[in-house]
């Protein structure tokens, strides 16, 4: 099993929070079609978890900054170097620090 892992900051919780379920909701009408998105709030933070095909992202969205964890399944005919650049070019504008920097990778 293969995985990465994106993070970042940001000003404002809401606003972040609301491009992300917009963009999820983009992407499983799109690329993700057949995949389940799940939300839930813990202490305060707010998970959401996309998954399917033996994939899943979970994102975490705290006060300030967020992380995403992604599982990939080694049966993928789609190299795991490729599925990250991709998650980073649909990404982007969730990547950038809204807080003057830029996301660090695993």
């Amino acid at each position: 099993m293969g995985s990465f892992r994106r993070e970042g900051t940001f000003a404002d919780r809401e606003d972040f929070l609301g491009r992300l379920r917009t963009k999820l909701a983009h992407l499983r009408a799109n690329v993700l079609t057949g995949m389940t998105e799940a939300w839930e709030k813990q202490s305060g933070i707010d998970l959401a978890r996309i998954a399917g095909y033996g994939a899943s992202m979970n994102f975490r969205v705290a006060e300030g900054s967020w992380r995403c964890d992604a599982e990939l399944p080694d049966w993928l005919p789609i190299p795991q170097r490729v599925i990250e650049q991709k998650f980073d070019e649909e990404f982007a504008d969730l990547l950038k620090n809204q807080n003057g920097g830029g996301a660090s990778c695993q």
